[in-house]
């Protein structure tokens, strides 16, 4: 028998007995897979290496999500701005060709 047909067999034990539901049901699932780790020592690592995982894997992606958000601000602030001088360009061109076009006809 190899390592997986130990942890299958652990499994329907696990499964089978009444007490260990009932802690499943009381128990987080962290703390639940803590206390199996003297009956069934095989299936609370992996479970516990599964919860690793997780954990680390959100702690990645928390630390992350504020980057997200840093580049586009910047861009829409340098859009903004450049929409602002080319505003100000367009209106300073505009103010000129108006000026010229005021000749007195007289």
């Amino acid at each position: 028998m190899d390592n997986s047909d130990f942890k299958k067999e652990d499994l329907i034990k696990l499964r089978d007995c009444g007490h260990i539901q009932m802690e499943f049901e009381q128990l987080e699932l962290q703390q639940f897979w803590c206390t199996q780790l003297e009956g069934y020592p095989q299936l609370a690592k992996e479970a516990l290496k599964f919860f690793l995982l997780v954990a680390t894997s959100y702690l990645c992606e928390i630390s992350f999500l504020p980057l997200l958000y840093i580049k586009p601000a910047r861009k829409i602030a340098k859009m903004q701005v450049m929409t602002y001088v080319c505003l100000f360009q367009k209106r300073a061109s505009l103010y000129k060709y108006y000026n010229q076009q005021q000749q007195s006809s007289h």
